[in-house]
């Protein structure tokens, strides 16, 4: 899974409509893993104010209602509120909670309001495990900090040391400190190797054939 935020489409190509561009990028970088084409792309254009989720082939049709429903859900409110940090955040727990956690158990595009209380419980690991670095420093926001109890100070900021390339990791610098207090922990990290594929991009090679939702505000 992937996020993509960019000011306007018409920089990149604005001879095609969203979903098309949408699409392309996709299918472009390769998302998701080729065998089960199960890759989703979260792509917001905020000056267009425009956004797509786009399911890779491997969702059935009955997926893109669902898509719609996160999307008017979680993402579009925020945004109409200019909170777009915000936004993607409890947009993209959604977009877990919803498709993707239920589709990799092999479930059927889930009907109703809602997702199961028990997606809401593996959400957060879920993202840890997947969602990227810049998904795990915001959420860090919503623990405790260990030295003064509160909740919503944790900040956290990484400093990258040697980059990756395709032949070797690469190692970083971690700190994570409150705003509350004078917490602070400074730790390392590696980085993962760049992997090649054949659409030249660092995913699995997955594709998609236009399915998801659109949404704007």
């Amino acid at each position: 899974m992937t996020v993509v935020t960019l000011t306007r489409q018409a920089t990149y190509n604005p001879d095609v409509t969203m979903e098309a561009f949408a699409t392309g990028l996709f299918n472009h970088w390769g998302v998701g893993d080729a065998t089960r084409n199960d890759g989703i792309m979260v792509l917001v254009l905020y000056q267009d104010r425009a956004m797509r989720i786009e399911l890779g082939k491997g969702y059935s049709g009955a997926w893109d209602g669902v898509a719609k429903t996160v999307i008017d859900r979680s993402f579009l409110p925020k945004f109409r509120d200019n909170y777009y940090a915000t936004g993607i955040l409890e947009g993209v727990q959604d977009t877990v909670d919803t498709i993707a956690v239920p589709h990799s158990a092999g479930g059927e595009a889930p009907k109703g309001k809602g997702a199961p209380w028990w997606l809401a419980v593996i959400a957060v690991p879920f993202i840890w495990l997947f969602g990227g670095n810049w998904i795990k420093d915001r959420l860090m926001r919503l623990r405790k900090c260990p030295q003064c109890g509160q909740t919503g100070g944790l900040r956290a900021t990484r400093r990258i040391l040697q980059r990756a390339t395709t032949r070797a990791s690469g190692s970083g610098e971690r700190t994570k400190y409150c705003t509350n207090c004078d917490y602070r922990m400074v730790s390392a990290y590696s980085i993962s190797r760049i992997l090649k594929s054949s659409s030249g991009s660092s995913f699995g090679g997955g594709s998609s054939g236009g399915g998801g939702a659109s949404g704007r505000w």
